[in-house]
């Protein structure tokens, strides 16, 4: 009868030992997860409104492309030969003069005198 109570105790003592065990690694498990959560939940508080600046640079920066892009193009039409000819043209003060007149200069670094 003595073996028999010893060894019922001798059970009941190592299922709570395992149920200590047990509790200790759920708490543990359940301490990390609130800690990974409320990480997760400052990182995001932090990186929200950075994400909505760098979203509202971007639409500024692609604002200023098609700005640049139009002027660009405003650049070369006014810069372009026809159209100067055309201006010419329509300039009382300028006289049509002979293409043997012409000269053509493509040096970029050079500058009429005033």
């Amino acid at each position: 009868m003595n073996n028999f109570k010893r060894q019922i105790r001798k059970s009941i003592n190592t299922t709570n030992a395992r149920s200590k065990h047990k509790n200790i690694a759920s708490i543990i498990f359940g301490i990390a997860l609130i800690i990974f959560l409320g990480s997760q939940l400052f990182i995001n508080a932090q990186l929200s409104p950075l994400g909505m600046k760098l979203q509202s640079l971007n639409d500024e920066k692609n604002a200023l492309i098609e700005q640049n892009r139009q002027i660009q193009q405003e650049l070369a039409t006014v810069q372009s030969l026809s159209s100067i000819q055309h201006l010419s043209k329509s300039d009382k003060k300028l006289k049509t003069v002979k293409t043997s007149q012409l000269v053509y200069v493509f040096d970029i670094g050079l500058r009429a005198e005033k």
